[in-house]
């Protein structure tokens, strides 16, 4: 399984300045079951010393990680173990200056990927909730001419911002050149057992999405419009649990960045012990031998998941 890991996404707070419906962390804080917590840039040097080489490592989880005093000695700390090809995290950009991400670029990300669902301020209202939109383009022009690292776009595409994702894109499309990764909405509500509230796509809705990036690709000539992770189908089960481990702000190693919870490993902390001896253990695989035969119900919200 070693030979399998691909990414490795660590979660270096779960504190935020936005209040985003679709995320876990509003759903959970709005009924007193969150916390925000950060992670030490000493607890992250342990886990560091605990990590095989991979690919990318990704530095976030569910919240906002420039809110992270230490982001930028985490992020140095990641460059120099020489374990990861590359270094990003997502980010809303409003929580810092500019010269907070000129700290981090400097400190060895390689490059740094902004979250845009909507340049429309009553549209970002709500899907984006707290979003100054006016606030967030100035940002991204003086990040798109400061920062030495490229910048890349990710958009959660949803029913509250479907109808008006091609004009947020022609606006993108005019501020510069950027990677924009169209990503589903996932239904977080239902890790925790309760109803969807339907923001997802259904499948009409997904595949005329596609249609309308074909589309829209020749009319935005600065903008490489990418739609990301193909629905699993026929029986293919998502990869995660298997390549992109997550490891939640306590250390706690976890099956990917949907399942952050430490209670489906039965909480294994990677402060003390190696990753691939982690992934060895008999709870562990017990887990994993479990998801490979079918998936857990936490599942059912996820975009990933398997569909008939």
């Amino acid at each position: 399984m070693k030979g399998d890991l691909d990414t490795i996404q660590i979660e270096v707070t779960t504190q935020c300045n936005l209040k985003c419906p679709g995320c876990l962390r509003t759903a959970r804080a709005e009924r007193g079951l969150w916390a925000d917590r950060h992670m030490s840039a000493a607890n992250f040097a342990r886990l560091l010393d605990h990590l095989p080489p991979v690919r990318v490592g990704i530095l976030n989880g569910t919240g906002e990680p420039m809110l992270n005093p230490e982001i930028a000695e985490i992020v140095g700390l990641a460059r120099a173990s020489g374990k990861f090809q590359g270094l990003t995290f997502n980010t809303n950009a409003l929580a810092r200056g500019v010269r907070a991400y000129q700290a981090v670029a400097k400190a060895g990300l390689s490059f740094l990927s902004v979250s845009v669902d909507s340049l429309d301020p009553q549209v970002a209202r709500v899907v984006r909730t707290g979003t100054k939109t006016e606030k967030l383009v100035e940002r991204l022009v003086q990040l798109a001419k400061t920062l030495p690292i490229p910048i890349t776009i990710t958009t959660v595409v949803s029913r509250d911002n479907r109808h008006e994702l091609a004009e947020t894109l022609a606006k993108l499309d005019g501020l510069g050149r950027f990677t924009v990764f169209l990503t589903e909405q996932s239904d977080v509500e239902i890790l925790d057992g309760l109803p969807s509230k339907g923001r997802s796509l259904d499948a009409r809705e997904r595949a005329q999405l596609a249609v309308w990036i074909e589309k829209l690709r020749p009319q935005m000539p600065n903008l490489e419009l990418i739609l990301t992770q193909p629905v699993n189908t026929g029986g293919v089960r998502c990869p995660a649990p298997f390549r992109h481990p997550f490891v939640d702000v306590e250390g706690f190693l976890t099956p990917c960045c949907t399942l952050t919870d430490a209670h489906h490993y039965g909480r294994v902390s990677l402060l003390d012990l190696d990753l691939v001896a982690a992934l060895a253990l008999p709870r562990v695989k017990a887990w994993c031998d479990a998801y490979a035969e079918r998936e857990p119900a936490a599942c059912a919200g996820c975009q990933h998941r398997q569909r008939d």
